[in-house]
């Protein structure tokens, strides 16, 4: 089978059975819903989450490396271990420094008691949101704690917030950092997000826009192919004069059938000349007659004795082919198929603009931003 029989049969798939399109429609509506839905569950105004990734051991002096002296700031240390946390708003209102009360803000708490070496921003969501950190002895809990500020009149609007990097010293193994901090508006405070699910969110991330790429893709060819497939064939290969009656007789009954919506022809009778200049379809009271004109380079259709089309004709290796002839200006001036084909750029342009922007957020799926999905 030729190749651009494979790619027709879809084509024809969707001809002979609309309810495949009608299925492509009641998919795309459930989507939408199902988005409207998850939206109005998921939207609250106020609602900061943290995450923090597990501890990861930089260096450590011990039995395995005697004659090892780690020095931070000129004072010894035993280990060197670092963590990072991120904090955003996942709520549908902002967070500023208004909602944020001096005497309680917003810190990153070890569960045990370390020494804190340093903290660094490793990025914010947006160039001007920025933030500035202290390390501080909180005498309540015992500890150092890291306090995040934000800087200037800045707000964390939604799925905004920053990625930090912790580096701490201390004997205990299993340490893990919180995100504390009374935020106004939000009486639970800062909820938490596993880690994983962040970096599993990149594979969620990559299926949805896939697979909502694909949808979208066989939903605007579907659109578009009804009133473009006459154009869109015009200039291929029909079928071979020298073939039919013969092995090109099925390629010619499929281009009457589909492109010219002639149903009858299925089960005609095809006969061609003994001069070999008129090839003719015939089904009880109805036929369909091609008329060879080799001088002219050109063949012509007539339906039941009304000439309807022209055809071009090519010699190829000795063989005569029929082609149809491709114009795009039949594209510009049918306002039916110039308009799909308008519509359906702007849909593909739409798609393209959301997948770069993180598909998910517009669901409100995961309520995980796209600038830390990329860095975990």
């Amino acid at each position: 089978m030729a190749l651009i029989d494979i790619l027709k049969e879809p084509w024809n798939l969707l001809n002979k059975h609309s309810a495949v399109g009608v299925l492509i429609g009641i998919v795309g509506v459930l989507v939408a819903i199902i988005s409207l839905v998850l939206y109005i569950l998921n939207s609250t105004p106020i609602d900061p989450i943290y995450a923090t990734s597990p501890s990861e051991l930089i260096a450590k002096t011990g039995e395995n490396a005697p004659r090892m002296t780690i020095l931070w700031d000129g004072s010894e240390v035993s280990d060197v271990r670092s963590v990072k946390v991120a904090f955003w708003n996942s709520g549908s209102e902002y967070i500023d420094v208004k909602n944020i009360p001096k005497d309680n803000p917003i810190q990153f708490v070890p569960s045990e008691k370390v020494e804190i070496l340093s903290v660094e921003l490793l990025k914010s969501s947006r160039e001007n949101l920025k933030f500035n950190t202290s390390i501080k002895d909180d005498s309540t809990l015992g500890r150092q704690v890291v306090q995040v500020d934000i800087v200037g009149d800045e707000a964390i609007e939604r799925l905004d917030g920053g990625l930090f990097k912790v580096l701490y010293t201390g004997k205990e193994e299993n340490v893990e950092f919180s995100v504390n901090g009374r935020i106004k508006g939000a009486p639970e405070g800062f909820k938490k997000k596993d880690w994983n699910e962040i970096q599993r969110s990149k594979f969620i991330n990559f299926g949805f826009s896939f697979v909502a790429g694909i949808f979208a893709i066989i939903g605007i060819s579907w659109y578009i192919i009804s009133p473009l497939k006459n154009e869109i064939e015009k200039g291929l290969d029909l079928f071979s004069w020298d073939d039919v009656p013969g092995n090109d007789s099925e390629h010619m009954i499929e281009f009457l059938k589909y492109d010219m919506k002639i149903e009858w022809v299925e089960n005609a009778e095809i006969k061609k000349s003994d001069d070999d200049k008129v090839i003719t379809v015939t089904n009880r009271e109805n036929s369909i007659a091609f008329n060879l004109k080799k001088e002219e380079n050109k063949v012509t259709l007539k339906i039941n004795g009304v000439k309807s089309h022209e055809y071009i004709l090519k010699e190829d290796k000795g063989n005569l082919n029929i082609y149809n002839d491709f114009s795009l200006k039949n594209i510009r001036d049918d306002q039916d198929t110039f308009g799909r084909l308008l519509i359906s750029a702007l849909i593909l342009l739409f798609f393209i603009y959301l997948s770069g922007s993180n598909i998910i957020e517009y669901f409100h799926y995961l309520d995980i931003p796209t600038w830390l999905i990329h860095l975990v």
